[in-house]
């Protein structure tokens, strides 16, 4: 790690702010290796030319160090120019949120932030703490709408919104239970007052897996229809 930093601060056009990611995040020589992809080249900016050159000379001097994360040149070209983005921005900056990351990357990119930023720092490249949900095209038409970020529940964050079912103002939860067999899932349901999530009381209308990579996130598809729900 400490020869990436001392390469990157003898590196005007790299920004001090990236230099003490690099030295916060222990990223080393092996690290660094998988930003050699050739495409890296389409990134344009002179910083970046530096770290191709320097990814170079890295594998150069470690040809056999092996990488130990599967990784995606476009996923790297996005984290850099988020990177880049914060400094210039400055406290303007906004990280990624999750669904702008659905629709336009791979499921690898959370995971290559995660790998390189962990814990609170990924929070520096995408917005870990889901403010609000759209959910659109289900069924049952008062389920669909905006739900926003209201508490925990198992752990995680759970969404809720009011909406109308046979003429009454009810809360409709997006949240993550743990059943009887121990086994998580995420439903959509309407949890009566003053009662635990997760019970029999519970209206359910849709249920959703739990992702072995982001399991603190509702999924963006894959929900099937519970006793109460109606396919879209």
């Amino acid at each position: 790690n400490e020869e990436v930093v001392d390469w990157a601060k003898g590196h005007a056009a790299i920004p001090e702010e990236i230099t003490d990611l690099l030295q916060k995040n222990k990223i080393d020589g092996p690290k660094l290796l998988t930003l050699s992809h050739e495409g890296l080249k389409e990134w344009g900016p002179d910083a970046m030319n530096i770290v191709i050159k320097a990814v170079c000379d890295f594998q150069t001097e470690n040809k056999y160090i092996e990488v130990f994360i599967d990784h995606d040149e476009y996923d790297f070209r996005m984290i850099i120019e988020q990177l880049l983005r914060k400094v210039l921005s400055k406290d303007a900056y906004q990280p990624l949120s999750l669904p702008d990351i659905n629709k336009t990357w791979n499921g690898s990119f959370m995971e290559t932030v995660d790998y390189y930023f962990p814990g609170e720092m990924a929070g520096l490249i995408w917005e870990k703490t889901v403010r609000c949900i759209d959910v659109q095209n289900a069924g049952v038409m008062g389920v669909n709408g905006i739900y926003t970020l209201s508490g925990t529940v198992d752990g995680v964050s759970a969404y809720r919104k009011i909406g109308i079912r046979n003429e009454q103002e009810v809360e409709f939860s997006i949240l993550r239970c743990i059943m009887r067999s121990k086994q998580k899932w995420w439903f959509i349901s309407i949890v009566p007052k003053d009662m635990e999530p997760g019970q029999d009381t519970d209206t359910d209308f849709y249920r959703g897996p739990v992702s072995l990579e982001h399991n603190d996130f509702p999924p963006e598809g894959t929900w099937i229809t519970k006793k109460h729900g109606i396919d879209p």
